[in-house]
């Protein structure tokens, strides 16, 4: 794997789009392969982002999202986040083995880890077949996962859901609803929240 500037990154076989001049000193990038491609709006910001591109990967941010933390696709995996998401602090996404990993607008993260596999294999001992297959995930726009919280492979997290933190998401929630513990279940539905006081902040 190698480390190095974004004029390496292209000259290796790989694709920027964005304005490289407005990246921070304090972003860092990696890349094993080529026929990768990162796609940063220029509207977007960067608070200590380490980004990792595998094989044929792929990796877009959105217009005036704020991103802080590390994103990883491993190879021909994709991590698409929308417009206007925040990560509070520092978080840690990866796609693996192919998947996808979706992020809608105006989400809010803080301090979360969401991953499309287990990164090592399980197999049944009598068949010799894998159990553990890597799935994509996807969360709905304005969904608010609260501190530390983890979501694994295979989820889907609907529209305007609220995550309590620490929970562990590891089967589906649906839109518009509380959801807490480990694993997460669904405490209340029909809910709906804001990420500022101001009402002229407001989105749905």
């Amino acid at each position: 794997m190698k480390k190095g500037k974004l004029a390496e990154f292209i000259q290796d076989g790989n694709f920027f789009e964005g304005d490289i001049a407005a990246l921070p000193e304090d972003c860092s990038l990696y890349w094993d392969g080529s026929g990768a491609k990162l796609a940063i709006d220029p509207t977007s910001a960067l608070v200590k982002t380490k980004f990792v591109l595998g094989n044929k990967s792929c990796i877009r941010i959105g217009a005036g999202s704020q991103i802080n933390g590390e994103l990883r696709a491993d190879g021909k995996s994709t991590i698409s986040i929308g417009a206007g998401t925040f990560f509070n602090r520092p978080s840690n996404i990866r796609a693996c083995a192919g998947t996808t990993i979706t992020i809608g607008d105006v989400c809010l993260f803080s301090n979360v880890k969401i991953i499309s596999g287990d990164l090592h294999l399980i197999f049944d001992k009598e068949t010799g077949d894998r159990i553990n297959f890597s799935k994509s995930i996807e969360i709905g726009r304005k969904v608010w996962l609260s501190e530390y919280v983890t979501v694994y492979k295979g989820v889907s997290i609907g529209k305007g859901s609220v995550i309590g933190g620490h929970s562990v998401v590891v089967k589906d929630i649906p839109e518009e609803s509380l959801a807490a513990g480990i694993p997460a279940t669904v405490k209340k539905t029909g809910i709906t929240w804001q990420r500022f006081k101001d009402k002229s902040k407001w989105v749905e």
